[in-house]
């Protein structure tokens, strides 16, 4: 997507991570916590926060290559020693959800992700990790009129659900 927008292949997009790439500008609209996902009977499930050399210990289902998740997930592996066992891979979320939850293994997923999955006990990290989603564009692109409309509108009703708790 940062990459469409930067050749102008698209106006605008919803990007993801701290970092806003140079060419775009952005605003931030939405900061939600990443949280280890592990069966309701699970050893992590009781517990405040986990490490994460001991998530990463444990049998992993991760999002496949390219998505944002997978690369956050790498590159917090990187720094660690030893090698993960990845025992699953897929691009949706909701087959994460289902398999943690039947104990094949462990992953990460928003908060807001499994917050009504009453099988699946989400478990911060030490440190706690965020992701943050932007709206982008072009920094010396040209936005329509409608598309500033779209922008005040998504960050007003933002603003709206946070003062309102959600």
């Amino acid at each position: 997507i940062q990459r469409m927008i930067a050749s102008g292949e698209i106006d605008m997009g919803v990007i993801a991570g701290g970092r806003v790439p140079e060419g775009l500008q952005s605003r931030r609209f939405l900061r939600e916590e990443i949280v280890a996902c592990v069966p309701s009977g699970h050893h992590f499930a009781g517990r405040r926060n986990v490490s994460m050399t001991d998530f990463l210990a444990e049998p992993l289902v991760l999002f496949k290559k390219g998505y944002y998740m997978r690369e956050l997930t790498d590159e917090l592996m990187r720094d660690l020693p030893g090698e993960p066992r990845v025992v699953f891979e897929t691009n949706l979320f909701s087959l994460v959800r289902s398999l943690v939850r039947e104990g094949v293994g462990v992953s990460t997923l928003l908060r807001m992700v499994v917050a009504d999955e009453p099988r699946v006990a989400a478990v911060s990290f030490d440190p706690p990790l965020y992701l943050d989603l932007h709206i982008a564009w072009k920094a010396d692109g040209y936005l329509s009129r409608a598309n500033r409309a779209f922008v005040a509108f998504l960050l007003e009703l933002v603003g709206d659900l946070e003062e309102a708790g959600q």
